[in-house]
């Protein structure tokens, strides 16, 4: 499980490197509305698109010929690949709350500088 799990973990890393990355070229600061929001709406595509893919891989592997033991193996690490998406889905529920805690605690700081 620490396996999936880690790959699971660099993929979602790497989804908000690149968030960061387009958020920059694009000129959207890092702390404004927009620039809370897109991780947001990325994280959850992402996750779609990751777990569509391993579904069709999972689904195009010929197990016939496997011994039991290797059907077993790829049984769990299909079992622990489901869980870790399952587990991953509470992530953009996370960065909402996240972002709103954030647009929240900004609106507190700039009312306060007037």
């Amino acid at each position: 499980m620490n396996a999936i799990s880690e790959f699971v973990n660099q993929r979602l890393q790497m989804a908000l490197a690149s968030c960061a990355n387009l958020m920059s070229c694009a000129g959207i600061r890092k702390g404004s509305v927009v620039g809370q929001l897109l991780p947001v709406l990325v994280v959850p595509i992402l996750l779609l698109v990751m777990i569509v893919v391993y579904a069709n891989f999972d689904s195009s592997i010929d197990t016939t010929g496997l011994s039991a033991n290797a059907t077993t193996a790829i049984d769990k690490v299909n079992s622990q690949s489901y869980n870790a998406f399952n587990l991953a889905s509470i992530l953009p529920i996370v960065l909402i709350g996240v972002a709103v805690i954030g647009v929240i605690l900004g609106a507190f700081i700039l009312g306060r500088r007037d």
